[in-house]
């Protein structure tokens, strides 16, 4: 499991890297799509943490309540 943990980390920082070359090259063209580009990362993030809450249960399945 600490593998998959390791590899979580790996694809967050590659992510964030490639999120902040594409904001400089949209900066630098000078782009109107800035603004969508981080309200992109925000709900991003609320995706991430929506499913970050999902563990232990597959596609489809419904937390018992």
């Amino acid at each position: 499991m600490q593998d998959v943990n390791g590899l979580r980390q790996i694809f967050s920082i590659g992510a964030f890297a490639a999120a902040i070359a594409a904001f400089y090259f949209l900066y630098q063209r000078q782009l109107g799509a800035v603004a969508f580009f981080l309200l992109s990362i925000y709900f991003l993030y609320l995706a991430m943490g929506q499913l970050s809450g999902r563990k232990g249960r597959g596609p489809g399945k419904r937390k018992k309540t």
